[in-house]
């Protein structure tokens, strides 16, 4: 058997990374039998990865250990478990269906209790003062201590208002929008809904561009840098 050194081992992972990321990238020219190849291994690999975590971070320790070790009512949630391969049964479906709506019904009451320790205190926040000397009230009742001046704050929490209550007026529609005020306040509600939602894209577009850049730096300095000399 050939023994491989740590050296030759490293640089047999540059040069698979490197083919990995060429091929995904090939896409980018157009659709390919290299892109499909390196797309179904990456998928395989990752099914293989999620079975082999399920086994011994779950099953192992959750189920087959507890069993061994006399704890035999885990084997009660496996049973239950077991019931979603009856939606396979056109006779015993209903018992996946059952098993289903009980557990969703489970994840709602879980989910509510968690929307409202998630917005009530957005609620409560969105009350903030709007004049410096609100501002300094507030700050000498909380004990805050910092350096931005009252008046910006004021400023900031007076944005942040006007964009509240324009865009929840936007998504106000127990009437219909005739008055000039409200017509107005809706449509800056809009404009600044789309103001936010170009931030998010703008946002979520650097980062995925920063995955990229990492990429390209991969290959330039890792790989063909590994040959050539060139260094960041």
């Amino acid at each position: 058997m050939t023994n491989i050194s740590p050296e030759q081992f490293t640089l047999i992972q540059l040069w698979f990374a490197g083919i990995c990321t060429l091929a995904i990238y090939s896409l980018l020219y157009k659709e390919n039998p290299v892109y499909r190849i390196f797309e179904y291994m990456f998928l395989g690999l990752g099914s293989a990865y999620g079975f082999s975590f399920l086994y011994k971070d779950v099953m192992i320790p959750k189920l087959w250990d507890p069993l061994t070790q006399g704890q035999w009512w885990w084997f009660i949630p496996f049973l239950f478990g077991l019931l979603y391969f009856t939606v396979y049964s056109g006779k015993f479906s209903w018992m996946a269906r059952t098993l289903i709506g009980t557990l969703m019904g489970l994840a709602a009451g879980y989910q509510f209790t968690q929307v409202v320790n998630q917005y009530f205190p957005q609620i409560r926040d969105s009350f903030r003062p709007l004049t410096p000397a609100a501002v300094e009230a507030v700050r000498a009742a909380n004990d805050v201590v910092t350096t931005q001046p009252a008046w910006q704050e004021a400023a900031n929490n007076l944005v942040f208002f006007i964009t509240l209550i324009a865009v929840m007026t936007y998504f106000f529609f127990s009437f219909e929008h005739r008055n000039k005020a409200v017509v107005k306040t809706a449509q800056l509600g809009r404009w600044l809904l789309m103001i936010s939602f170009g931030t998010m894209f703008g946002s979520t577009i650097t980062a995925r561009a920063a995955l990229a850049i990492s990429r390209i730096i991969f290959i330039v300095y890792d790989w063909i840098g590994h040959y050539t000399g060139w260094k960041m």
